[in-house]
């Protein structure tokens, strides 16, 4: 168990990509702190958003400016507008977020802030995804007073294009995830009354296409390859905490279809392959095979995961690897403190 350098009732955890044995903290509005699991801590002059593969680069926001911490050179903040989120490359070379006016904004090491455009007619650019090397941006544009929202996509090589989904329909659509290239997108797919519709599939090769019409799927995962879509199941409410309902998870393969799983997924690693998720009985792990060839429980979560006393564990993330798990809960004061768990999960 390990305190946080404040006792502070809000705490959010994030894992850097790789082995998560480094992440960043939010304890405030424009605060934050650096960690390690061998109990280095270091407080933070900006709002971190996100952390580099390597723990090495944090991005953030200072202020209403764009932000990047550096193990070598601390926090400098970058003269660019800046809200949320803050987006960053694997290196932590290239950052993308947006300002209050309505412009997406690239900032990277080698060509300082780029003003990304925007699509004909529009007036508002909201940057949401970017992928792994951070020459691909995905987002949504809009032109007020309409409330469609129209999805972008932006690349070094091509610049800014719109793409198409509701099968030549005029819908609004909102990505909520992409393959680690950029060439994969899971969007939301709404009628302009409002109605949700089946979510899309969008490639670089073949465009978007529905998956599984017949069932409402929200998507919030695209494995690093595109083959896997995770998300949750409308009105599937599998448990419920306090006033909040947690909704089943599903997997999707080319191959396998859609899987129900059981489970709340709160945490994924090995590129889709493990599931950290909340079932009936507390959290467990699932192991999945390749090719959808179906899921088996691994373990639960021992009941002892924090300090007898502690109440309300949640969970915060799992390292890629799936060697570490991060959550928080409530000490017996009633302040939320982090605590991180090691797992062995083997092979299938």
């Amino acid at each position: 168990m390990w305190d946080p350098p404040e006792q502070v009732p809000y705490l959010q955890v994030t894992l850097s990509s790789s082995d998560g044995r480094v992440g960043v903290g939010v304890v405030g509005s424009d605060a934050g702190f650096r960690w390690s699991d061998a109990g280095e801590v270091s407080r933070l002059d900006l709002a971190p958003q996100a952390i580099s593969r390597d723990g090495t680069v944090i991005g953030g926001t200072k202020g209403v400016q764009m932000a990047r911490w550096t193990l070598a050179g601390g926090v400098e903040a970058l003269g660019v507008p800046a809200g949320r989120p803050v987006l960053m490359s694997d290196a932590g070379d290239v950052l993308v977020s947006n300002e209050d006016k309505g412009s997406c904004h690239r900032w990277s090491v080698s060509g300082g802030d780029q003003q990304l455009g925007l699509l004909p007619g529009a007036t508002q650019c909201g940057a949401l995804l970017m992928n792994a090397t951070g020459d691909v941006v995905v987002g949504v544009q809009q032109a007020p007073p309409s409330d469609r929202t129209r999805v972008f996509r932006w690349t070094l090589l091509r610049g800014m294009e719109e793409l198409e989904f509701g099968n030549g329909a005029v819908v609004s659509a909102w990505p909520y995830a992409m393959s680690a290239d950029g060439s994969v997108i899971a969007a939301q797919v709404s009628a302009l009354d409002g109605i949700q519709l089946p979510f899309e599939r969008w490639t670089a090769s073949n465009g978007a296409r529905e998956i599984e019409p017949e069932t409402l799927l929200f998507p919030s995962f695209v494995s690093p390859f595109g083959d896997v879509v995770m998300g949750s199941i409308a009105n599937s409410v599998i448990k419920e905490v306090g006033e909040f309902g947690y909704m089943e998870s599903f997997r999707w393969t080319e191959a396998g279809g859609v899987e129900r799983l059981g489970v709340h997924h709160q945490g994924l690693a090995l590129g889709g392959k493990l599931l950290v998720g909340l079932g009936l009985d507390g959290p467990e792990i699932l192991r999945f095979g390749d090719l959808g060839s179906g899921s088996r429980l691994i373990d639960l979560l021992p009941p002892d995961i924090v300090p007898e006393g502690w109440s309300e564990p949640q969970l915060g993330g799992i390292s890629e690897d799936g060697g570490l798990l991060v959550g928080s809960a409530l000490d017996p004061s009633g302040q939320r403190q982090l605590w991180l768990q090691h797992l062995s999960c083997p092979e299938p």
